[in-house]
């Protein structure tokens, strides 16, 4: 499999998996099912297109220049909705929660802190321990994770309070670790996704999953913001099968030339995921408080505003640095719309 290929399909992965989590923050009726796999997905992907090299300073300005840029757009675009809001005090607060990140942070912000960390210290695993000693760990990880989550942590999300909040959500490192690390070793089995048994196989698996949920009451949920994984064997088993769903969706998609719009857009999508996920929550309730409407309007205004956007950024370098933490030196390469990505 081409690389070039191997990034556009990935790219529609992400572009499926955005559109998901846009569905998720919207009154859409079937949102908790998609929260079973598209932040684990992300990890996953994340882990495939991971590289040996890998400079903690570059890591840092792609992450956190974006970061601070979408945090004063989102500060704004929330005094804007709520302009009798605006004062010092709560600029002070907004700006302290944004660096707090985790689950004291509303919304979609807790991610990049997290991926951050997970990429970074998944790297230095990598490169201090043996493969086994790593994998071990990993395994170990997992198993306190759950543990903790057990132990600690409110089943109900709405019971979730202060005391479980932990800055740059720390505790979920636990689980992140090893799904970033599932995307990394299963490089060499990327292949098999282009298999149509394997594009049946795992969506009658996941199609399965759905329905002895809502038909036989077999209940299973997940958030990983919220620290909500508590079962061993369902949150490896659910996640991993709707990724392969997803992944296998997507490299079929590259071969139907008849569907090549729809591949196309969920390209360009999942190559500006990062833009659309900052903007599509902020952009939404400043509109909700012009009108109302469902979640098709709130899905589109969450897509095709940031995509907009994304395509203004890419046309200045300045832009793309700041937007995307794209330095003028890569965004001038040929792999310019590739540089920076949700699951990069």
């Amino acid at each position: 499999m081409g690389s070039s290929k191997r990034v556009d399909y990935l790219d529609i992965a992400k572009g499926i998996l955005i559109i998901t989590v846009i569905l998720c923050h919207s009154d859409f009726p079937f949102a908790q099912y998609m929260y079973w796999f598209h932040m684990p997905a992300f990890f996953i992907i994340s882990g495939l297109l991971y590289k040996n090299k890998l400079s903690i300073k570059s890591q840092a300005t792609k992450f956190f220049i974006p970061y601070i840029a979408f945090s004063i757009v989102d500060m704004a675009l929330t005094f804007m909705t709520n302009p009798q809001d605006f004062s010092l005090p709560n600029i002070v607060y907004y700006s302290y929660e944004h660096i707090y990140a985790g689950k004291m942070m509303p919304g979609v912000f807790w991610f990049i802190p997290c991926l951050f960390l997970t990429k970074v210290l998944f790297h230095y695993g990598k490169k201090l321990l043996s493969n086994q000693a790593l994998i071990m760990l990993l395994i170990g990880l997992y198993v306190a994770g759950h543990a903790f989550v057990l132990a600690t942590v409110p089943e109900n999300v709405v019971d979730i309070t202060t005391a479980n909040y932990i800055p740059w959500n720390l505790d979920v490192l636990m689980i992140t670790l090893p799904y970033y690390a599932i995307g990394y070793y299963a490089k060499d089995l990327l292949k098999f996704v282009n298999n149509k048994i394997t594009l049946i196989i795992s969506g009658v698996l996941a199609i399965s999953y759905l329905k002895l949920n809502t038909d036989l009451q077999i209940y299973y949920y997940m958030n990983i913001k919220y620290s909500e994984f508590r079962y061993y064997f369902l949150d490896l088993l659910v996640p991993i099968t709707f990724t392969i769903f997803i992944l296998s969706i997507s490299y079929h998609l590259t071969q139907l030339k008849h569907l090549g719009s729809i591949a196309s857009f969920l390209k360009l999508a999942g190559a500006n995921s990062l833009i659309i996920m900052y903007l599509h929550i902020p952009l939404n309730h400043y509109f909700e408080t012009l009108f109302n409407y469902n979640y098709v309007i709130f899905t589109l205004i969450g897509l095709l505003i940031p995509l907009g956007l994304a395509i203004l950024i890419n046309k200045n370098e300045l832009c793309e640095f700041i937007f995307k933490g794209t330095s003028p030196s890569s965004s001038s390469s040929s792999s310019k719309s590739h540089s920076v990505r949700f699951a990069h």
